[in-house]
């Protein structure tokens, strides 16, 4: 991969061909820097600015093409008679504030959205892969699946965990359905609702999948601080992440020896990294 690319502390195995070319992108590591910057901003006056980012998932969806996520019943849209509102969905993934997709991507996020996109969502894998947000926010609320965040509620009664993290704990743990979260989008936000206005923390991190194109306009309503789509960072925060998944190569995925709640994880296009030097196992 080009230096143009590489971010300090991570590392991407095996990158599209795209990323030997500077020219693809060439203020990439400006454009990180000014990143960082304005969520820092952001962060320190309270806007509640929405991240989104754009991936294959949402560029399925938009295609009406079903297939992993986007299949119903799987895993983000529920198994019904009646078929999910895409126009309704996309008005609503034109209002958020901020908009990312992969560089490799941008063409796809342009066939099916009409908006700018404000940064490579590259930033937002490699902010987690580098911990640059553990160690930038002292207040981090995370917003996922209930059974990943039962992982990482577990992982971090482990000290060596906090201690690979640089934090001391989370500020607060946000959970929702792990199936048909973006069906049920306005159903989900009003039973989380109060819980999202009671959180303060710095920075809200999503994992929220397909539901983010509706419930990060939601989230917005009652949130005081940033919320980042970060993906499938929520992944690697619960130690389940690929770490042939962009910029996460040098990631550890720290496991339960004798959990029972990884056999609860339902997701289609979940490949975990779970053998090797990446990954410690905890008892």
């Amino acid at each position: 991969m080009h230096d143009n690319y590489q971010i300090k502390n991570t590392k991407y195995l095996n990158p599209e061909k795209e990323y030997f070319d500077p020219n693809l992108y060439p203020r990439f590591q400006e454009n990180y820097l000014n990143f960082k910057d304005q969520l820092v901003s952001d962060a320190s006056s309270n806007i509640n600015s929405t991240y989104y980012k754009f991936g294959d998932g949402d560029y399925l969806l938009f295609k009406n093409e079903k297939h992993g996520t986007t299949k119903p019943g799987v895993r983000d849209i529920k198994k019904s008679f009646r078929p999910i509102d895409i126009p309704t969905i996309r008005k609503f993934a034109h209002m958020h504030d901020k908009y990312f997709c992969e560089i490799i991507n941008f063409q796809l996020m342009n066939e099916v959205l009409e908006k700018k996109i404000d940064f490579p969502a590259e930033y937002l894998y490699a902010s987690v892969a580098n911990k640059w947000f553990f160690s930038a926010f002292n207040k981090i609320t995370l917003v996922g699946s209930r059974e990943k965040l039962e992982l990482i509620n577990e992982l971090m009664k482990y000290q060596e965990y906090k201690e690979y993290l640089g934090i001391e704990s989370f500020h607060d743990f946000i959970a929702i359905p792990q199936t048909g979260a973006l069906t049920n989008s306005e159903k989900i936000y009003k039973r989380i609702k109060s819980q999202v206005e009671k959180s303060n923390p710095d920075i809200f991190l999503a994992g929220i999948g397909l539901a983010q194109n509706v419930l990060l306009h939601y989230l917005k309503k009652s949130a005081k601080a940033p919320i980042l789509s970060i993906g499938s960072g929520i992944d690697a925060i619960a130690g389940v992440i690929d770490i042939y998944r962009p910029y996460y190569g040098s990631w550890k995925n720290f496991r339960l020896k004798k959990s029972k709640i990884y056999k609860k994880i339902k997701d289609p296009v979940l490949y975990s990294t779970t053998t090797g030097p990446n990954v410690k196992y905890l008892e």
